[in-house]
């Protein structure tokens, strides 16, 4: 009897861990944020998808959620453009400009 009541206990407090985990998970405290990669990868699907900065001549690299846009543009509208795209991807703590340079042809 003590043992069956043992084990009883033991699985009412592992349910209850598991619980707790899944809330935990589910409510984003431990949400995993996005790799350097998949930051870099969601900037550049959303330049394609907006079309009107397709032809940018500009790499984009990001370590430690840091992005960095260097290259060349055309205008300060599309810095500012970049710079919104970036701002508003998840997991982008810092956004570097100073690689970038308005062509000024």
């Amino acid at each position: 009897m003590v043992n069956k009541l043992k084990t009883m206990m033991n699985t009412t407090y592992l349910k209850k861990i598991v619980i707790i985990i899944m809330l935990l998970f589910s409510s984003g405290i431990y949400a995993a944020y996005p790799t350097d990669e998949e930051i870099v990868n969601d900037i550049e699907s959303e330049l394609i998808l907006e079309g009107d900065t397709s032809e940018l001549d500009v790499n984009i690299t990001c370590h430690n959620g840091v992005v960095t846009l260097e290259g060349e543009v055309d205008s300060i509208n599309e810095v500012y453009k970049l710079i919104d795209i970036a701002r508003s991807t998840s997991g982008v703590i810092e956004i570097n400009t100073s690689k970038l340079t308005i062509n000024k042809d």
